[in-house]
């Protein structure tokens, strides 16, 4: 089964905000391009996961020229960048494994190589590969769908995905879970801001 992110966009696609007492309205070009870049990354990150492509959605243990153990964020973070990740949100991503890198240069990439138990990837801040990030689930859904946008302003917008389960035997999809992805208008370009 194909895993795509269904955008669900209604026809007229005229968010209205109130700000300061006065209400604007914000056009179907903007709605469809904020969407249709959130929409992008996560089929392209439910795509990768169920593909069983790790290194293409987190960062990669390798060995450093030292023969210590270090992460290459190489393919994960131009991954990111290609899905619209703003560069606030890609140097945010990179700082969160600060910890992580500090741990893994004082262990032997020969040693590293021998761990197999989640508690020794927890027990170095280093199990970000027990759960799938950008979900903030252990478990990746079957499915998911635009729910809503709505803009905050001109430049700013906030998108609801909701995960689901597909039930192949009804040929229907029972969605269970939101995430809210933060989007800002960059030069004329939607980004990811932020998920959560």
């Amino acid at each position: 089964m194909k895993h795509t992110l269904k955008i669900c966009i209604l026809s007229t696609l005229l968010f209205t905000l109130a700000k300061t007492g006065l209400a604007k309205e914000y056009s179907k070009p903007d709605s469809t391009a904020a969407c249709k870049n959130a929409a992008d990354f996560f089929n392209w990150y439910l795509g990768a996961i169920h593909q069983h492509k790790y290194d293409a959605y987190q960062p990669k243990f390798i060995q450093s020229p030292s023969g210590m153990t270090m992460l290459d964020f190489s393919v994960y973070l131009s991954n990111l960048k290609t899905y619209h990740f703003s560069d606030s949100l890609l140097q945010a991503e990179k700082n969160s494994y600060k910890q992580c890198i500090s741990n893994l240069e004082k262990i032997k990439y020969s040693d590293f190589e021998k761990y197999t138990d989640l508690d020794q990837f927890e027990a170095i801040d280093c199990d970000f590969g027990n759960s799938y990030k950008w979900l903030h689930t252990q478990e990746a859904p079957d499915t998911l769908i635009i729910k809503s946008i709505k803009f905050k302003n001109k430049d700013t917008a906030i998108v609801t995905i909701n995960s689901g389960t597909y039930n192949s035997k009804e040929k229907k999809c029972s969605y269970y879970d939101s995430t809210i992805v933060y989007m800002k208008k960059m030069n004329n370009a939607w980004k990811i801001a932020d998920i959560k």
